[in-house]
């Protein structure tokens, strides 16, 4: 029901050296997981849906409040036709997401509220960073939700958000004017 490894309160995890593949809905489901590590894993056509039209497309990491949590050095890629998602979550805190290839339509999901000191650097991204709802709900003083920097986008349509507190900067965007949706924002 919610992929490949599915765990609630997995404090300290670490999964890595992973080959994760041809799975529905998640390569990794997680629920309340503080102080974890996933590096160095391969997912590959993990998380997408199957003739399903509406509702949650799935992920090779969708992560439900995670904190504390380090991801990098992971490569996300799907096959034509597959909708998978590389990392979606929601209410993420102090969470690093790094050194990443992330060839997936949607690289980086985090479509809800009160995300926060979320760093995002030095990925290879095919797809959207995606956070877009609520402006961001609230987020320590002085602090930020998204940290945002130093990775490689290929898509025009590289954001899709709507938040407060964010942080954008020192990113390289490759791709021609007319490409896609046309849209950076």
């Amino acid at each position: 029901l919610h992929g490949a490894i599915c765990g609630v309160t997995p404090h300290g995890l670490e999964l890595a050296r992973l080959e994760i593949k041809d799975v529905l809905w998640a390569g990794l489901r997680t629920f309340i997981m503080e102080g974890a590590r996933i590096h160095d894993n391969t997912f590959f056509d993990a998380g997408g849906k199957s003739n399903v039209t509406t509702g949650s497309s799935g992920a090779g990491l969708f992560l439900t409040y995670t904190k504390n949590a380090e991801i990098h050095d992971n490569r996300f890629a799907r096959s034509a036709g597959n909708d998978s998602y590389g990392v979606k979550g929601r209410e993420a805190r102090q969470v690093h997401i790094h050194h990443n290839t992330i060839e997936t339509d949607f690289a980086i999901e985090f479509p809800f509220e009160n995300d926060h000191e979320v760093e995002i650097d030095h990925n290879y991204l095919i797809g959207t960073i995606s956070i877009p709802k609520y402006g961001g709900g609230t987020y320590p003083a002085g602090s930020y939700t998204f940290h945002v920097h130093h990775n490689y986008f290929r898509s025009s349509y590289s954001f899709e958000l709507q938040r407060n507190g964010i942080r954008i900067h020192h990113n390289l965007f490759d791709f021609a004017a007319t490409a896609d949706y046309g849209n950076l924002l």
